[in-house]
């Protein structure tokens, strides 16, 4: 199998197993068409192909071809965080570009290996001597993420005792060596030393704290597999916290399959437990201590793990601080009312709306009385004015049954649904207009007619009061509307009679005046003569 790599029109044939890596490709086809490989990149239909990965994996047909170009964005350089894990178990972590080499990044993580003895170990792959210092990041395919290094010694190394592995083994005996004095120790490996282990390689013990318990796990696991595991664990403490006083919280049965899965089968999930308090009884770990100190200390490693690991805040489980308001009596005889539904709280958009509407309405009614603009009108006038009105289109046929069936189906509509009392009077409020004025026809019996401008709140008495000062003599009347006929109230207003907005209001006399062939012979001469200058005297048969 072969890749065929193009650059500016050349083409460069590598060829490739089911297992060379895309980094190992670039290097192969940089060199062949004599470039550097740390300027450029692959692309495979315009995607940048991810050189961490075999070409097994990336999806690439064989002879396909792939596209070499020079990377964009010059001096950007891709970050990579890099993990290095010494041989005592600590790491050391940081953030470098993908350019760096081996040799640099570890200068600056201040770690310092024996060209001899020490090694760098990434993907069963070990890296020691000149390679560290020509191999980056990127020639090992890390562009993006992170990557784990670990520090490997060998066993002849006069600096690094032998180790007990996190499993037990069955292997013999090892003596460790003295150290000679002239050896000169390097300051990562000096601690280690220090402090020499054992000689006898016997089952790893427990771990003594919270911190190497987490770090046992997560050396053991991947970082996909260690978040689940740091997850569970901060769920367990999280739950005890919260309710410090319950058992259920306080005992976990190992044999359960969901904690077997997300922590008991991991090495260092269940000695992290009794790092924290938890004794084993059997298959089953109580806490021991009532102490919350010891929970809270481990709980604070499984955070800074869990930011290690990049856990967002709102996936972690929280402390919940338990209520220290009394729980209430239990009374059999005090009713104990839950409603499912929310109760409304102040008032509901309809009455808001209804307030509203009437507001607008009284601050229009509130208006100042207008003027009367009394006018006296004798029927020539009024058939002169009829004959000179404009004739007005009237809506169509269609436009009335269209009508009619809405107001219909709005009729059905609010007959169906439940309507409150607040709903009924805002369909009215929008249903009614409101007027500043009422233009009122007061009809003598002769057809004499006395027209003015009144406020809808004004009482009926306002009419009868100007009608009265309009007679030449006081005489006894009173107002009916027709049909039918109904006397009408005088104390009410012009609002509450639904005379409003004009309406044709008509006099009775209580004490007829005298008879007399002259219209409007009954009014005041100075009064028909102000409001109506062109009026002469007509008599009842012209009239007609």
């Amino acid at each position: 199998m072969s890749l065929t790599v193009l650059l500016d029109g050349h083409r460069k044939k590598v060829p490739v197993t089911a297992g060379t890596s895309m980094s190992d490709v670039l290097r192969k086809a940089c060199e062949l068409h004599d470039v550097d490989a740390d300027r450029h990149e692959l692309r495979h239909k315009n995607a940048i192909v991810d050189l961490s990965l075999p070409f097994r994996l990336t999806g690439i047909s064989s002879n396909a071809t792939l596209d070499m170009m020079a990377k964009r964005g010059g001096a950007n350089d891709p970050v990579v965080r890099v993990c290095v894990q010494l041989v005592d178990g600590r790491r050391v972590q940081g953030n470098f570009g993908s350019s760096l080499t081996l040799a640099a990044i570890l200068a600056q993580l201040q770690i310092h290996l024996s060209p001899e003895y020490d090694s760098l170990n990434f993907m069963r792959r070990d890296i020691r001597g000149p390679e560290l210092d020509s191999l980056t990041l990127q020639a090992l395919g890390l562009l993006s993420g992170s990557g784990m290094f670990r520090v490997q010694s060998s066993t002849s190394s006069p600096v690094a005792p032998p180790r007990v592995v996190a499993a037990p083994t069955p292997s013999a005996t090892h003596v460790a060596a003295p150290m000679p004095a002239a050896a000169p120790l390097t300051p990562a490996l000096a601690p280690v030393a220090a402090a020499p282990e054992p000689a006898v390689s016997a089952p790893s013990p427990l771990p003594s704290t919270p911190y190497d318990a987490i770090q046992r796990v997560r050396n053991s696991n991947f970082d996909a597999v260690s978040s689940t595991v740091v997850l569970t664990l901060m769920k367990i403490l999280c739950n005890i916290l919260s309710k410090p006083d319950e058992p259920k919280v306080r005992s976990i049965r190992t044999s359960n399959p969901k904690f077997v899965d997300a922590v008991g089968r991991h090495p260092g999930g269940i000695a992290f437990l009794v790092a924290s308090g938890f004794a084993i009884d059997g298959d089953m770990l109580h806490l021991a201590s009532e102490s919350s100190d010891v929970l809270q200390a481990a709980l604070r490693v499984l955070h800074t793990e869990a930011d290690d690991l990049r856990i967002d805040h709102s996936a972690r489980p929280q402390v919940q601080a338990p209520s220290s308001l009394p729980a209430p009596a239990f009374d059999a005889y005090q009713p104990l009312i839950t409603r499912m539904q929310a109760q409304p709280r102040g008032a509901s958009l309809t009455e808001m709306r209804l307030d509203d509407l009437k507001k607008k309405q009284d601050a229009l009614l509130a208006s100042s009385t207008p003027a009367r603009q009394t006018r006296i009108l004798f029927p020539h006038e009024l058939q002169h004015a009829a004959m000179a009105a404009p004739t007005t289109v009237g809506k169509s046929d269609a436009q009335l049954l269209a009508q009619a069936l809405k107001a219909r189906q709005d009729a059905a509509e609010k007959s169906q649904s439940f309507r409150t009392l607040a709903m009924r009077e805002l369909d009215d409020m929008q249903r009614r207009s409101v007027y500043q004025e009422a233009v009122l026809r007061v009809r003598f019996p002769d057809k004499v007619v006395l027209q003015a401008v009144f406020h809808p709140s004004e009482p009926l008495q306002a009419v009868a009061d100007l009608v009265t000062s309009c007679l030449a003599t006081p005489r006894a009347f009173y107002l009916y509307t027709t049909p039918p006929m109904t006397k009408l109230d005088a104390t009410k207003s012009l609002l509450d009679l639904h005379l409003v907005p004009a309406s044709n209001v008509f006099l009775g006399w209580t004490s007829p005046p005298t008879a007399s062939t002259e219209l409007g012979a009954y009014l005041n001469h100075d009064i028909v003569a102000t409001y109506c200058p062109s009026a002469l005297p007509v008599s009842c048969l012209d009239a007609v």
